[in-house]
């Protein structure tokens, strides 16, 4: 399946099946194999922005093969469609990145047949971008994202954002 995204795929950083998220109840996913998902999408748009920006593309396998989210719009609990994956997606930036980081992202999203992929472009930002509560710093290198020691994240800032 060709997507129209392709054309971007220099600046994909990676292909999550974000549909594989656990939820309380669901019988067909191991615990937490979700969150570990939503965690990896999370740094992936961090080191994003610490670095020249990209396109994250959910919904498609790393072979290219188009799954879809249909199944995760099921497991929402509000608005189980693309508004309320959205949604979702904004609120996991927000909480984990900070919610002046989603003033550098844009989430899209294609349908072909039947099925839907999401895009999530990221531009890269004026300021440094943290995860979490502890504050974890990524930068992408290559087709990978890297967490960076305080040493070499402040190296990187220098660089990166110079006075």
């Amino acid at each position: 399946v060709r997507l129209a995204l392709e054309h971007e795929c220099d600046r994909v950083a990676r292909c999550l099946l974000f549909r594989e998220r656990q939820f309380p109840g669901s019988p067909h996913i191991d615990q937490g194999h979700g969150l570990d998902l939503e965690a990896a999408a999370i740094k992936t748009v961090a080191a994003f922005m610490n670095s020249h920006g990209g396109v994250l593309v959910l919904g498609v396998e790393d072979s290219g093969k188009l799954i879809g989210l249909e199944a995760d719009y099921k497991s929402l609990n509000h608005r189980p469609n693309r508004d309320g994956f959205e949604q979702h997606l904004i609120n996991l930036i927000s909480e984990q990145i900070g919610k002046p980081s989603c003033a550098y992202t844009q989430i899209s999203f294609q349908s072909i047949d039947g099925r839907d992929a999401c895009a999530v472009r990221v531009r890269p930002a004026a300021e440094p971008a943290y995860v979490g509560k502890d504050h974890k710093f990524f930068v992408r290198a290559g087709n990978t994202t890297q967490s960076l020691s305080t040493k070499d994240a402040h190296a990187h800032m220098k660089q990166r954002w110079p006075s």
